[in-house]
């Protein structure tokens, strides 16, 4: 099947040279693709029709991306030995399975408990109380606070037909907002880390305070660690090694990172905000090693760097604000009257 081939000659190539782990990879990804995004185009083709047509599988993200790893570290023989029932515990974690992270095989094997340790229980008891504080607590208190400055209509808001916007209103409204989302994932991630500590087994961390990185580069190594390293290893150095230009690179492999979130433009025009705004920042590390600008190094340029970044982390959260709500354009209509326009 030359087709095959051609595809094949796309993929890394210890995915190439394994023939059946290639397959398995292609299976995969062409169930994920159907499940994750067939109902998205069918409904803009063909309207709304019975909702028991377009059920997407629990965690398919999750255990599908678990999956392509295993199908690409298996053709490069990267991986421990392990049995059928490794395979299967690892695969199915449940406190993992919707919201992550995306745990790798070899981490998983290697952080495994042999013995019973108290510390564990204690520390993973305090993990899920800190989740259910952020998702209880301080995620519908800040949710509250944001509507506090928009009212309940967001596309009201936007479109001048509710109180009158403010530039003002709109930063704090999508800083909160963003807050907010960051606690709800880091909050979904340290019950599960927890929970799973609960039974002897240590899984990698998702976030490191990611709201102090000082530029997007860095905002990006510390927010969704688990779903960032899957990109880097299986998008991003496969498709250096395709184009052989970084800034193309990271800026399609975060197309993709917005599309496996939702197949909608929102998404899409997120994914590329945030690939352009690092092509930018790695442009512009270039241009100042070349030129010696060392203001980004001091203790100014370091507050100023963080203000930068989170005012374009805070603005690209305005393209996702409307999703499955209304059209793209209240969200560049929202990105307008943050600066008075």
């Amino acid at each position: 099947m030359r087709w095959l081939g051609g595809v094949v000659a796309w993929l890394p190539k210890p995915v190439a040279r394994a023939r059946r782990y290639t397959w398995f990879f292609l299976m995969v990804l062409c169930y994920l693709i159907w499940f994750k995004y067939a109902p998205a185009i069918f409904t803009s083709r063909y309207g709304a029709g019975d909702p028991r047509a377009y059920v997407v599988p629990l965690g398919i993200s999750y255990y599908s991306f678990k999956l392509m790893h295993y199908a690409l570290e298996r053709g490069r023989a990267a991986l421990p030995e392990h049995s059928f029932l490794d395979f299967m515990s690892w695969l199915f974690l449940f406190p993992t399975f919707t919201a992550g992270p995306i745990e790798r095989l070899d981490h998983y094997l290697a952080k495994r408990s042999q013995t019973f340790a108290i510390s564990d229980v204690v520390e993973g008891l305090t993990r899920i109380v800190q989740g259910l504080i952020k998702k209880l607590v301080l995620v519908e208190k800040l949710n509250a606070a944001a509507l506090g400055f928009t009212g309940p209509d967001l596309v009201a808001y936007v479109n001048g037909s509710a109180e009158p916007a403010s530039a003002l209103a709109v930063w704090s409204y999508l800083a909160l907002t963003t807050l907010s989302t960051y606690l709800e994932f880091s909050a979904y991630s340290d019950m599960a880390i927890g929970a799973m500590l609960l039974f002897g087994i240590r899984i990698g961390e998702n976030f490191d305070y990611p709201l102090l990185a000082t530029n997007i580069l860095d905002f990006w190594r510390r927010w969704h660690m688990s779903l960032t390293n899957w990109c880097r290893a299986y998008v991003y150095m496969p498709l250096i090694g395709i184009t052989r230009n970084p800034y193309m690179s990271v800026v399609l492999t975060f197309v993709l990172v917005g599309l496996w979130h939702a197949a909608n433009l929102h998404w899409l025009a997120w994914g590329l905000w945030h690939g352009l705004g690092q092509a930018g920042c790695v442009l512009w590390g270039r241009f100042a090693q070349k030129a010696k600008i060392r203001f980004f190094r001091t203790a100014a340029g370091r507050v100023v760097g963080w203000a930068l970044t989170m005012g374009y982390v805070f603005l690209g959260g305005s393209l996702v604000a409307f999703s499955g709500v209304s059209g793209l354009g209240d969200s560049f209509r929202l990105m307008a009257l943050a600066f008075g326009i």
